[in-house]
């Protein structure tokens, strides 16, 4: 299994046309609170919102995240950072970062790895943008984490296989109580547990991967079947797959 997937890969599966700056209008504002970014982090924050922009246009058949706003609060110091969240709606579950669907902005704290974690919640905003409040957890975590491995290297967007996750689901699915079903009913509430988030994550993404992977095509179908039906295994129903136990069938073979 290849350990990068190029953006123009990305294009090509979604049948996007080839990137050009001319034309683009998104918004982006970062908001540094206790210090100052560098221009080239700076830089790289615009190209990576810029390619993800790009590719929830060929997921949801829009151009609309070309001038979708997108906010980013940044923190230096943690304290301010967990302040942040008195007026989101809520204490956010993630030491480093969350994105409020109320302020429709993300809070980042600017720990060593914080660029991953921006990409992440950038993601939802995107998502909640396209779908709605509505839009199924998995997915929308789903897609986050595929996207959290972009980076940027000589000017080039890439995005990294997270093998680590992978390697936990193989072993899920090597557990012969591993149940996609049962997953995709999994209560909201779970989503609260901190130590069942690694399985969510990990699971979530193994989807949003199998799909992009063996089939983009289906990958945008259900995104319109979702935006349609919030029961996900009706939406996957509907897929070339045929029925959930054949697409779930698929899946674990795709990760033995």
């Amino acid at each position: 299994m290849a350990q990068s997937m190029s953006f123009r890969l990305l294009f090509l599966m979604f049948g996007i046309l080839a990137f050009s700056n001319q034309g683009y209008s998104q918004r982006l504002v970062i908001n540094e609170v206790g210090f100052k970014l560098e221009d080239d982090v700076k830089r790289q924050i615009s190209l990576l919102a810029e390619y993800e922009a790009q590719i929830y246009n060929g997921l949801f058949d829009t151009r609309r995240n070309d001038s979708l706003l997108i906010t980013i609060n940044i923190y230096k110091k943690f304290s301010d950072y967990k302040k942040s969240s008195l007026n989101t709606g809520g204490k956010p579950i993630s030491a480093t970062g969350f994105y409020s669907p109320y302020q429709k902005q993300v809070f980042v704290y600017k720990h060593d790895d914080f660029m991953r974690t921006l990409v992440h919640e950038m993601s939802h905003c995107f998502m909640h943008d396209n779908m709605g409040p509505e839009v199924p957890r998995w997915l929308n975590e789903g897609v986050a984490v595929f996207f959290e491995s972009m980076e940027v290297k000589y000017n080039e967007v890439s995005v990294t296989v997270q093998a680590g996750r992978l390697s936990a689901v193989r072993k899920y699915v090597a557990d012969g109580d591993f149940d996609l079903v049962r997953f995709f009913q999994t209560p909201g509430t779970l989503w609260l547990d901190k130590s069942k988030l690694d399985y969510l994550y990990n699971v979530s993404y193994s989807i949003v991967f199998f799909l992009m992977r063996s089939n983009p095509a289906a990958a945008r179908k259900l995104i319109r079947e979702l935006s349609k039906e919030k029961d996900s295994v009706r939406a996957i129903e509907r897929l070339p797959y045929g029925r959930i136990d054949q697409f779930e069938a698929r899946y674990k073979l795709f990760y033995r």
